[in-house]
């Protein structure tokens, strides 16, 4: 009797292909790759190259991890098609955060029987200082006298420049009814004509007591430019 080596199995049922068995159980297991990610204020998608399928607890929320910067939570983890989305509660900060895809996951490998395994995990980090709330401007406060109310030729004019965020600038002129402008105080000392003047720290920032020598030629109208240290400014 005559063996065929194309085909396995008994002769009298013909066999099949050994050719086609052994690329079934030949199939590369390569990794379910990552190819592509979108991230908004609630919801971050990673897109992947086959199409991921639940396996087990997998896709379990507490499988997956965001870390860096503010604290963000995973509500909800859900597949649709080969994108897997994370329902995200939390606010971003201008730091970088980093995904940690768990293992478990598998693509189709076009056998049946046959998938290919998702080792995992793999880490993707991705910015979401775009979604960050915008920085609060520095505050001035605290103003004595009080706007519009009449002052001596020598009344000193009070004020406070707060914010949380250390300043990169600070400036301080004065202007008059002429239309002449003044730098009083250049972010680090008094110009000359303001050496009487004071400026003392206060819980986030600076008080300033303005005093002119001389005293004030007409009614003086302060003006003050405050930039924090992220670009917030006044």
């Amino acid at each position: 009797m005559a063996t065929n080596f194309n085909s396995i199995g008994p002769p009298e049922n013909g066999g099949y292909p050994l050719k086609k068995r052994f690329r079934s159980l030949l199939v590369p297991q390569t990794s379910l790759n990552l190819v592509g990610l979108s991230v908004t204020p609630t919801k971050l998608t990673l897109v992947f190259d086959r199409t991921p399928v639940l396996t087990g607890a997998a896709l379990l929320v507490v499988n997956w991890t965001i870390t860096g910067g503010t604290p963000i939570t995973i509500t909800a983890v859900n597949v649709v098609g080969n994108t897997i989305e994370l329902t995200l509660t939390g606010t971003f900060d201008t730091n970088n955060y980093t995904a940690v895809i768990p293992a478990g996951l598998v693509a189709d490998s076009g056998v049946p029987g046959f998938p290919f395994p998702y080792a995992g995990p793999e880490s993707v980090v991705f910015a979401a200082g775009a979604f960050a709330p915008p920085p609060s401007p520095p505050s001035i406060t605290n103003v004595i006298p009080t706007p519009g109310t009449p002052i001596s030729v020598y009344t000193p004019l009070q004020f406070d420049v707060t914010d949380a965020d250390t300043f990169a600038a600070l400036l301080v002129y004065v202007a008059f009814a002429d239309g002449t402008k003044e730098l009083a105080y250049d972010g680090v000392s008094f110009s000359a004509g303001y050496q009487m003047s004071l400026v003392s720290p206060i819980t986030d920032g600076s008080r300033f007591v303005v005093s002119r020598m001389g005293g004030w030629p007409s009614g003086p109208s302060l003006s003050v430019v405050a930039v924090d240290a992220l670009g917030a400014f006044v």
